[in-house]
C-alpha cells in the first residue's frame, strides 16, 4: 500500500488489488501525511478536492465532524478511495488536524465500505501530537 499512497491521484493498483479481492482482512493500514493543501476547516466538497490531489484513486467523502485525535482537536471525514480501473475499492476513517508547519492528515483504511469500529477507536486514541 505504501507505493500506491505515495504516488497520488493517478496511483497503480495493480500489486494491491490482489489483497484487497483475495485477503480483504489484511488490506488494512493507517496512512499519514503533511500538507499545506489540507484545511481543517474544509466542507465535504472542498475536502473532496484536497483529497483527489494527495490520494490514489477516486475519492467520495462524507460531511466534515468535529472530533479529537489523541491530544489534538481534529475534522473526521470518513469516506471510500475506488480504484478507477478495477473499481476496487477501500473504506476509511481519516481525521484532519491543524498543525504547524502544515496540517496532518491521519487515515485509517480498509478494504471494506465501512472499516471496524474498535481498530478506528485505537488508530485516533493513540494519536500523540507535538
Amino acid at each position: 500500500f505504501e507505493s500506491m499512497f505515495v504516488s497520488g491521484a493517478s496511483a497503480d493498483w495493480s500489486q494491491v488489488n490482489p489483497v484487497i479481492t483475495g485477503d480483504p482482512e489484511h488490506a488494512v493500514g493507517v496512512y499519514v501525511q503533511v500538507s499545506d493543501t489540507l484545511d481543517p476547516t474544509a466542507s465535504r466538497e472542498q475536502m473532496k478536492a484536497m483529497m483527489e490531489g494527495l490520494l490514489p484513486g477516486e475519492v467520495e467523502v462524507g460531511a466534515p465532524v468535529p472530533d479529537r485525535a489523541g491530544n489534538s482537536d481534529a475534522t473526521r471525514y470518513d469516506g471510500t478511495l475506488r480504484d478507477r480501473g478495477s473499481g476496487n475499492q477501500l473504506g476509511f476513517v481519516s481525521y484532519v488536524i491543524e498543525h504547524r508547519p502544515k496540517p496532518i492528515l491521519i487515515m485509517y483504511f480498509c478494504a471494506k465500505t465501512r472499516c471496524d469500529d474498535d481498530t478506528q477507536v485505537r488508530v485516533r486514541q493513540s494519536v500523540q501530537v507535538s
